[in-house]
């Protein structure tokens, strides 16, 4: 049997809550009773009709990409839309659980899964993310156990990564010096003796949130008796943004790439530049993203594919020659909602994942 805490630590490794924008209530919102996990409904919205779907297949928890409760909530009544879900929700002993930003920005979310779907290659990431608290943990070793001690911190995906590079490390080679006390079991180099050994600095970053339990694993593993480590409190820095950015597989012009986008995402988008505008690189942020649009620009997009546009950003992004879509945001977002139920259902084989589509006809995509 799968507990809600399992299912929650599967998401987190998924959909880490250090991504997530400032104010995003993301991860649990609405616990019920804790009862075993074997059905899970992931949806886009925290719609009633998610909320009878997820009672009708006797599900545990509704997972949906928008959060039931965004702002602060100060009573929960049956006058309000999030109030008569969770009501529902309570009544039927479901809980809620939200991965809202942070699954725009995680590897394989949400703007992976847009930019997949519309066959973009090369794609890097880039635009808006959550500043995370970082630290740089250095150490010194013996060289023969550098590499694996580096392995040891780097291995688990939790540290050592800057930007689009992974398993970071700085080493530096020099001498160590020490005179052990007569008592003293020196890994190499004598008792009651002063010592030069060759030794290694080594630095590594990672997120503050796991600093500890890496250094603590790092103590236990390491062949000094006393080793020196050292934790240096960094600025925070933007470790995921949340757009991704890639080439269309062939070249087209705005007219051509909104149909293209239309046929790809099965909606009716709006278009604003000149027709003739040639597209090649593509910038994508599912949902209500038009202030990424000058991050696109800067970074040389064509097109900029989002959910919805406000109408003086599409002036301002047509008249700087940006091609701008507003391509809906079921359209740009559900995609990625498909994707986390394979992810989960692929790291909890014992829970069943359902994932709600609404009909047509509630905003989702055009009725005919």
């Amino acid at each position: 049997m799968v507990s809600r805490s399992e299912l929650l630590v599967a998401l987190e490794s998924l959909a880490p809550k250090r991504f997530a924008f400032s104010g995003d209530p993301v991860g649990l919102q609405l616990a019920a009773v804790e009862r075993p996990v074997q059905n899970v409904v992931v949806a886009l919205d925290h719609s009633m009709e998610a909320a009878q779907y997820a009672a009708e297949q006797g599900a545990e928890v509704l997972l949906t990409h928008h959060p039931l409760f965004y702002r602060g909530t100060h009573s929960v009544t049956d006058s309000t839309h999030g109030g008569r879900v969770a009501a529902f929700l309570l009544g039927n002993q479901i809980s809620h659980v939200s991965a809202h930003t942070n699954w725009d920005s995680a590897q394989g979310g949400i703007n992976d899964a847009l930019a997949g779907i519309l066959g973009l290659q090369h794609v890097a990431s880039f635009g808006m993310a959550a500043m995370v608290p970082m630290r740089k943990i250095t150490f010194f070793a013996p060289e023969e156990s550098v590499e694996e001690l580096v392995h040891l911190v780097t291995g688990s995906g939790k540290a050592g990564r800057i930007g689009h590079y992974f398993d970071c490390a700085f080493v530096a080679r020099g001498e160590g010096h020490f005179r052990a006390e007569a008592l003293a079991e020196p890994y190499v180099g004598l008792p009651n003796a002063s010592n030069v050994i060759p030794e290694s600095r080594v630095e590594i970053v990672c997120p503050a949130e796991f600093c500890s339990t890496l250094v603590g694993q790092l103590r236990e593993a390491h062949p000094y008796e006393t080793p020196a480590i050292d934790v240096v409190v960094l600025e925070d820095c933007a470790e995921q943004p949340a757009g991704r950015i890639g080439h269309l597989a062939e070249p087209m012009n705005l007219s051509e790439f909104a149909a293209f986008i239309d046929e790809r995402l099965d909606t009716r988008a709006l278009v604003w530049g000149k027709p003739s505008r040639n597209v090649s690189k593509v910038a994508v942020v599912g949902g209500a993203a038009d202030g990424d649009w000058e991050n696109a620009l800067r970074e040389e997009a064509d097109a900029f594919v989002t959910g919805e546009v406000r109408h003086h950003i599409a002036l301002e992004a047509s008249e700087a020659g940006m091609g701008i879509v507003a391509a809906g945001h079921f359209a740009t977002e559900h995609p990625g909602c498909a994707v986390l139920r394979d992810r989960l259902a692929a790291a909890l084989p014992e829970v069943t994942f359902h994932l709600f589509t609404p009909p047509p006809g509630r905003g989702a995509r055009p009725l005919d």
